[in-house]
């Protein structure tokens, strides 16, 4: 099969071209009078370079202008939205703040926290290889892993995104931290956007289940004592608790984090009102 080039080419040599020979055939026999063909002859071949005949010159300009429209169409990033349905708005607020706090850096405070974003989308640069941290929450395999085994109905429709993202992040710890693919802040499998919707939905399972969690011990002390105030989602004053639950460490000796995730929640609840 011909490519573009070719065929631009062909089409200009069969019509073009031949369009042109009776133009500079029909100026030869009719000037024929007082020519000295002992010198070189120039005649006019403008038929062969007029819009209806673009000379090789044209036809390469054309084949290149297509082409790059052609590439431009193809790799033009596409923008991601969140589309997934969370399932309690405390828990799409508390992604909100983790997203924040763990790309404090990545992210200017006008960013969505929300839409597929290609810098966000990587493992871990740190642990030295033995966090399998990954993605915008910086998920690991894991926290998966056990939130999975214990409550599967949190990841219902999705059981086979989660296999796919704990097998990845198998791959992550295996792997020398240099891969191409698997090493530290590279994409692994599952970075495109196709997968981001995907991973909202895993990521809100397993803060789902965290805060069931919580709820459980809340209960249980509350046997002992009636003051104890039980968790709830839908108490923003709550959220630091399933924040430091995500994070593993006691926000106290983590301001940084902490910080980062109530600049965002400020922000946020604002606009909420504002809406």
């Amino acid at each position: 099969m011909k490519n573009f080039k070719e065929f631009l080419l062909e089409k200009h040599f069969m019509y073009g071209a031949a369009a042109a020979i009776p133009v500079v055939v029909g100026y030869h026999m009719h000037n024929t009078k007082n020519v000295d063909y002992t010198k070189p002859q120039s005649y006019s071949a403008t038929a062969s370079k007029s819009a209806d005949n673009p000379n090789v010159d044209d036809i390469e300009k054309q084949y290149h202008v297509a082409k790059k429209k052609v590439y431009d169409t193809e790799h033009k990033p596409l923008k991601v939205s969140d589309s997934h349905q969370w399932s309690n708005p405390g828990i799409k607020r508390i992604y909100g703040g983790i997203v924040s706090a763990e790309h404090e850096v990545k992210l200017s405070p006008s960013e969505s926290r929300f839409d597929y974003n290609e810098k966000l989308s990587g493992r871990t640069l740190g642990g030295e290889g033995t966090s399998s941290a990954y993605g915008p929450a910086q998920l690991t395999r894991n926290t998966l892993a056990d939130h999975y085994k214990r409550r599967p109905h949190f990841f219902e429709g999705h059981e086979e995104h989660v296999e796919k993202m704990i097998n990845q992040g198998t791959k992550f710890l295996k792997s020398k931290t240099t891969h191409s693919v698997y090493g530290l802040g590279k994409k692994g499998e599952l970075s495109g956007q196709e997968h981001h919707n995907k991973y909202h939905a895993v990521t809100d399972g397993v803060l789902r289940s965290m805060a069931e969690d919580l709820k459980t011990q809340d209960l249980v002390k509350k046997k002992k004592d009636k003051n104890v105030e039980v968790f709830d989602l839908n108490n923003p004053e709550h959220h630091s608790r399933l924040l430091q639950r995500w994070r593993g460490v006691d926000l106290s000796k983590d301001k940084r984090y902490h910080n980062a995730a109530q600049e965002y929640w400020k922000t946020h609840d604002q606009q909420e009102q504002t809406d």
